[in-house]
């Protein structure tokens, strides 16, 4: 409420009665790890669909009740590995990104234009299984990574885009579900 007296636009999607075994046809589910906005393509925003998490409904809603954005839904193949969120097989920070594309249906080539063109660091499904990419990025220059996430930090090490990489023991939490990410869910710093 103090937030509303202030003059803040507050939006708050309909709750389902239970995130686990909710009706998906008639009750709007998103979830976090599922919705990544690009802040380099202003207006646009991904959302996963794996069947595992956020829904149809959780899709339409944000498409309907953001429509100055470009609403995209990002369908995730689980037949090799039970990914929950879009997060475990893509996460995109400023002009690159890490993605395990071959459970990303259509791969990069289906994703919407603006994610084609960045520089992607490949994910193995091992990698995806831990949550070494569930990263936190503090600015464009500067990203939190999991110390046991060895190869993915040479490969963005290899791009040569000037970041610096803060490395943190958080491996073992991955194990378990969720990481970096998962765990400080993300922000918007103005």
């Amino acid at each position: 409420m103090e937030l509303m007296r202030q003059g803040n636009r507050i939006i708050s999607a309909p709750q389902p009665l239970d995130t686990y075994n909710h009706d998906n046809e008639r009750e709007v589910l998103i979830e976090g790890g599922d919705v990544e906005i690009d802040l380099d393509n202003d207006g646009y925003v991904y959302i996963g669909h794996s069947g595992n998490a956020a829904n149809q409904l959780g899709y339409q809603w944000l498409k309907t009740t953001f429509p100055e954005y470009n609403v995209h839904q990002i369908q995730i193949d689980t037949t090799r590995f039970q990914h929950q969120h879009l997060d475990c097989v893509m996460v995109i920070f400023d002009g690159w990104g890490i993605i395990l594309e071959e459970d990303v249906i259509g791969g990069i080539e289906g994703l919407p234009a603006p994610l084609r063109e960045r520089k992607w660091v490949s994910m193995t499904t091992r990698e995806s299984e831990l949550k070494l990419a569930n990263i936190i990025a503090l600015n464009p220059e500067e990203i939190i990574m999991a110390v046991e996430a060895e190869r993915l930090i040479a490969e963005i090490e290899g791009l040569d885009l000037g970041i610096k990489i803060h490395k943190f023991p958080y491996g073992k939490v991955g194990e378990i579900g969720g990481s970096l990410r998962c765990n400080t869910h993300p922000i918007y710093r103005d």
